[in-house]
């Protein structure tokens, strides 16, 4: 069963580093994507595993 999920998360633009938090995320892939201005500038796949 595939299912989309979105959560969205404000981030600092003056700052370095982002932490997320996937303990609550159920075991699976799931795809980070950065859009700034409305535009995708990075993805990146993310594997949870617990």
């Amino acid at each position: 069963m595939n299912s989309t999920i979105l959560n969205n998360y404000i981030l600092d633009p003056l700052s370095n580093t982002v932490t997320i938090d996937f303990s609550g995320y159920q075991s699976g892939t799931y795809t980070l994507t950065m859009i700034v201005n409305g535009q995708i500038v990075d993805a990146l796949n993310i594997i949870v595993s617990n």
